[in-house]
Formats: C-alpha cells, sequence, structure tokens
C-alpha cells in the first residue's frame, strides 16, 4: 500500500525524489536516521516532504506552480523546507496532515489543534 502512494505522490511532484534524496543526505549525515533511537523514518520524511510540497503549491498558486523552473522550484522547496520545519513549524500545537495525490489541496496543510 504505501509504496503504491509514494509512486503515486512521484507521478503527482517530481521533483519529490530530488527532495527526499537530499534530505534523506542531510538527516544521514546529522545522525538522525535510526528511527528506533528518535530519529526520522524514510516514509516520515517522504510525508513530511509531501506535506510541504502540497503546502507551497496552495500557497503560490497551481498555475505558478507547474510554470516555474523545475531546478528553481527545488531550490526553493528544499530551503523552504528547512526554514519552515526548522523555524516556524509549532510541534505542541500545529499537525501535519497530507491530502491524497491529485485532490484539491486549497485547504491549509498544518492545522492548529
Amino acid at each position: 500500500m504505501s509504496v503504491e502512494l509514494i509512486k503515486s505522490y512521484l507521478v503527482v511532484y517530481p521533483e519529490l525524489n530530488d527532495l527526499v534524496l537530499v534530505l534523506k543526505m542531510f538527516i544521514y549525515e546529522s545522525k538522525l536516521f535510526a528511527p528506533y533511537l528518535g530519529g526520522l523514518s524514510s516514509y516520515g520524511l517522504f510525508l513530511m516532504i509531501v506535506a510541504f510540497v502540497q503546502m507551497e503549491e496552495a500557497r503560490v498558486g497551481n498555475d505558478n506552480w507547474k510554470g516555474q523552473d523545475v531546478d528553481l522550484r527545488i531550490a526553493e522547496l528544499l530551503i523552504g523546507f528547512l526554514k519552515f520545519y526548522g523555524f516556524r513549524m509549532d510541534y505542541i500545537t500545529q499537525k501535519i496532515i497530507v491530502n491524497e495525490p491529485k485532490q484539491n489541496y486549497s485547504k491549509n496543510i498544518v492545522y492548529n489543534s
């Protein structure tokens, strides 16, 4: 089930592949890769990236999103991901919700609890 879900997200958002590879290397180099020791799993990281990409797509708008240069979009997403989860996300009062692929993303992805 999760393999099909990941593949469907990769079809909708091809830039996920590059983001996941870069961020997995970052997590590995930071020694945060072992979920059984409090680190982040690959699947958890993937879902965090998907939620952020969906949130950015809703913020920018689908027309502007698809018209942007892919390399520039990946770079902006990488920096935005690190800023969001490093500084802006309040882990006490907010939760992350990932929408299904090809769903309407007009709602906020991060909700206050």
